[in-house]
């Protein structure tokens, strides 16, 4: 009978640098300043960053606009809601304009269009004329400019920065959205209290300005081609959606992601005020929880600089589960600083999943369609937040706030693993040579 092999320290090393290689690829990360030698990418994230910081600001002050021209909680959300039904209607006509025009472009006319809107509301503040059907107006405009902007981000990022720089690229727009997250509101709360709404909102509408500038600078060193423009609207939309079909991982994505989120951000934005008021200490200990999910935002974006994993969408599902504990802390009404350890996890794993996720669509989808991918993407997201919305409270009055922490985050695992049951999910690479051959429009 042979003696058994005793592992030696060597071996069981070896061991696990063969597990770890399939899990994440040993590449050398791209730090934020190696990124932002790039002349391209640092007038993208120069402009992205400065927009960033005036939308942090924007929800609060028109909040603050509308009790101003006397209006009540009901109005508020009326006027906040009118900024997400252009983007609903026109997010995919922004897909098709960014694809066949230039993205440079389509984002510096929706620069133009919000900061008319800002100013405009801006003007009606301070000159003291404001009321809440102006104010919807404004709102709705600046929807407007939002749709076109939001896909053109997604078919940009690529051209800026080298392939195998890409999910650093993306993880630092999103270090630069949580930064922003974190800062802006507390400055912003203090500026409306310290010179008023007016003031806050125009200096919003000057963040587009700049932002205006960096991209003009940037459409000048970074020439794009136009696409041949296609027969019609209706010819791109079957081209975008062909394109989608081709990828089943990408279409996977987008509805079990898209709804993830959806349902995550509703049961966070309207039941967790209410859970707050009842033990966690009102607004205050609400927004303690708010500013920890800022903070794992910030730590996600970073380690997703970092780390590049094989199977980018199998790793980054299992990653978005670790945001669920921070529903069944606050259901169980565990102690505080247990929720607030949760709520710092969740902004890890969404951040991070988020980085993941921007990369696989920006890679995987051929160039000339990317914009369109992207607007079936934030299609579906905002449909769905948006009826989530609006059905979160009474689903929390019938079951009960314990009981509807408790179901979110069992629905939120469930949509998490659902799609590794996809071959396509749990498989796909960014290697060029797996993916799908292009396609066209029947």
């Amino acid at each position: 009978m042979e003696a058994e092999t005793v592992p030696t320290p060597q071996t069981a090393r070896s061991r696990a640098r063969r597990l770890l290689s399939r899990l994440w690829k040993p590449t050398e990360a791209t730090s934020l300043t190696t990124l932002l030698r790039r002349r391209e990418f640092r007038l993208l994230f120069n402009a992205r960053l400065i927009t960033y910081i005036g939308d942090s600001v924007s929800p609060i002050a028109v909040a603050f606009a509308v009790l101003e021209a006397d209006g009540s909680s009901a109005d508020v959300g009326f006027a906040l809601t009118a900024r997400i039904i252009p983007l609903i209607l026109l997010v995919l006509l922004g897909g098709i304009l960014a694809d066949r025009a230039s993205p440079i472009s389509v984002m510096m006319f929706s620069d133009l269009v919000q900061g008319v809107a800002q100013a405009g509301l801006a003007a009606l503040l301070l000159t003291q004329h404001a009321s809440i059907g102006l104010i919807v107006v404004s709102q709705i405009l600046y929807g407007v400019g939002y749709a076109l902007q939001m896909p053109s981000l997604d078919a940009l990022i690529p051209r800026t920065v080298d392939k195998e720089q890409l999910q650093a690229a993306n993880s630092a727009l999103f270090l630069a959205l949580g930064i922003a997250f974190i800062g802006a509101p507390a400055v912003g709360g203090f500026a409306i209290a310290s010179v008023g709404a007016g003031v806050v909102v125009a200096i919003d509408a000057a963040t587009f300005v700049v932002s205006f500038a960096l991209l003009w600078s940037l459409h000048r060193v970074l020439p794009i081609s136009r696409v041949p423009a296609e027969p019609g609207l209706l010819h791109s939309f079957s081209e975008g959606w062909a394109e989608l079909r081709a990828r089943p991982s990408i279409g996977i994505g987008i509805i079990f992601g898209g709804t993830y989120g959806a349902a995550f951000v509703a049961c966070i934005s309207v039941v967790g005020p209410v859970s707050a008021v009842e033990w966690l200490g009102g607004s205050a200990g609400w927004g303690l929880v708010m500013s920890c999910v800022g903070l794992g935002l910030i730590g996600g974006a970073a380690m997703a600089m970092r780390l590049e994993f094989v199977h980018p969408l199998r790793v980054g599902f299992l990653i978005l589960v670790l945001s669920t504990p921070l529903m069944f802390t606050i259901g169980l009404r565990a102690p505080h600083w247990l929720v607030l350890a949760a709520a710092v996890i969740a902004g890890v794993s969404i951040q991070w999943f988020n980085a993941l996720w921007n990369t696989v669509l920006q890679a995987v989808v051929l160039p000339d369609f990317r914009a369109r991918v992207s607007s079936y993407d934030s299609l579906v997201s905002w449909s769905l937040r948006t009826v989530l919305y609006s059905v979160a409270g009474p689903i929390a009055l019938v079951a009960g706030l314990r009981a509807t922490w408790m179901y979110v985050g069992a629905l939120l695992i469930a949509l998490c693993l659902l799609p590794l049951l996809s071959l396509e999910v749990r498989n796909l690479r960014l290697s060029a040579e797996e993916r799908p051959p292009p396609t066209t429009a029947e």
